[in-house]
């Protein structure tokens, strides 16, 4: 095997404190398994939040909306905005599917009576009793998944999550920003005035606007 020739990636990130120091300079090895590992962890956590949704005959997210609903329900109830904060979702996600868990008969609305142009989110009697039967499954797994974690531990974690969460908001805006290239907006006259269209094409090549109807009759008047 010829190892001059062997390839190595740019490194994944920049900053000096996620690198470590190796022979050949900075390496990301570390920085490239801790990110493995939380998208592994993601999706077991994922896995797990979908099952969880099929106990109860509902959806992964909405569960997650059912439970962030069963936390403010003894405050008399929860807004659309303080779900989808509390979850990190656009509030139209948390509007669509609070209408099917409605459907489903799991939850209510009611007036707000601080703000009557909005609403307030509640469990019914189902909602509540779909909960208490997932809470013996739920408390088992969740004590598997965090088997081994002293309370120093755990708490550690949690003081480093938000950090991450932080980030994300910022990544998504990057990604939304980058990822999406600008699309030309349509002309209303393209669709109403083919006409024009043509002749603005014709003025661009440098040519007559009339030059595609033969002569320099102009344009029959569109009919609406």
């Amino acid at each position: 095997m010829d190892f001059a020739n062997r390839y190595a990636p740019p490194l994944s990130v920049s900053r000096p404190e996620l690198l470590d120091d190796s022979p050949n300079g900075l390496a990301d090895d570390r920085f490239r398994e801790a990110i493995y590992t939380l998208f592994m962890t993601a999706n077991g956590f994922q896995s797990v939040r979908e099952a969880f949704g099929r106990e109860i005959g509902a959806s992964g997210p909405q569960y997650f909306i059912l439970m962030a609903i069963a936390r403010g329900h003894a405050r008399g109830g929860i807004g659309i905005r303080s779900i989808a904060d509390r979850l990190g979702v656009a509030a139209s996600h948390v509007t669509v599917e609070v209408g099917k868990l409605i459907a489903k008969g799991l939850i209510a609305k009611r007036p707000n009576p601080q703000d009557r142009r909005r609403v307030l989110i509640t469990l019914t009697p189902a909602g509540k009793a779909a909960l208490d039967r997932l809470a013996p499954l739920r408390q088992r797994i969740n004590d598997i998944l965090f088997d081994g974690f002293s309370r120093e531990e755990f708490g550690q974690l949690h003081g480093f999550l938000p950090e991450l969460r932080r980030g994300r908001s910022t990544r998504a805006r990057y990604t939304r920003i980058s990822a999406t290239r600008p699309k030309r907006r349509k002309n209303i006259y393209d669709r109403r005035y083919p006409e024009i269209r043509c002749h603005a094409e014709a003025v661009r090549q440098g040519g007559h606007p009339y030059a595609h109807r033969g002569g320099r009759a102009r344009p029959e008047r569109h009919r609406r």
